[in-house]
């Protein structure tokens, strides 16, 4: 998929694509191992995850719940934040 500056210059190279969207995308293209263009441009055309996810054959809970399950992860690290500042400098 990529490294996430490659993950942001793609996302910003997008016009007018929610960043709620990309996330997804994202995932999705890591749950099933199939191209992140390739999900974006079936998003772009109108399709939903959900019909992106059937049409690779992946089963939609599994991925419902990688995704509750990566919502969680992400919900801990911004309210359970780490108690030392990891960019300052020791001097």
């Amino acid at each position: 998929m990529g490294t996430a500056q490659q993950l942001k210059d793609k996302f910003i190279s997008l016009s007018n694509f929610p960043f709620g969207q990309f996330v997804a995308a994202a995932l999705l293209a890591d749950r099933v191992d199939k191209p992140l263009d390739d999900i974006i441009a079936k998003l772009v055309a109108g399709m939903s995850i959900g019909e992106i996810t059937q049409e690779f054959g992946a089963n939609m809970g599994e991925v419902r719940s990688e995704f509750g399950q990566f919502r969680s992860e992400l919900a801990r690290s911004t309210t359970d934040p780490p108690t030392t500042d990891c960019f300052k400098t020791n001097q």
